[in-house]
């Protein structure tokens, strides 16, 4: 919840068959960030979202939901 934060290199977009976007960017680090058109519900909340998301970074594969910020020029 905001605890801890990591910096990255600029992320290179790339277009997924799944109806989505990967995002990927690394130096000394790397990390993978993949966004699909796909509905997802919040495990503890219900919530519904429109995107599903999953982060690989640092060894860990964290899995979640997602949906377009607001401005921003399009990003998620």
């Amino acid at each position: 919840y905001g605890a801890e934060v990591s910096t990255y290199a600029r992320p290179v977009r790339s277009r997924i068959a799944e109806g989505g976007d990967r995002y990927t960017a690394g130096d000394e680090r790397s990390i993978e960030v993949t966004v699909e058109a796909r509905r997802c519900a919040d495990v503890m909340s219900g919530e519904p979202f429109a995107l599903t998301v999953t982060v690989i970074a640092a060894g860990d594969t964290l899995r979640g939901c997602g949906r377009r910020l607001s401005g921003g020029g399009g990003a998620r």
